[in-house]
């Protein structure tokens, strides 16, 4: 499975120089929606206003399914 992520100025608050996984991504109003940690398993979100100095990657998960 392909999954979105980003490395941004905000990311690295919470992820150092890791990428994080994008949730969410509207191209309009150049808002996206970036993991930044867990509460209780549940993901809590960050909302970055603006792309400029992020970097998007695909990554793909290669999980073994039995």
């Amino acid at each position: 499975m392909l999954k979105l992520e980003i490395r941004s100025p905000h990311s690295k608050q919470f992820h150092g120089d890791k990428f994080a996984e994008v949730m969410s991504i509207d191209y309009d109003a150049q808002e996206l929606k970036f993991v930044c940690g867990y509460s209780k398993n549940a993901p809590m979100l960050y909302i970055q206003q603006g792309f400029s100095d992020t970097e998007f990657r695909l990554h793909e998960n290669k999980s073994k399914k039995d």
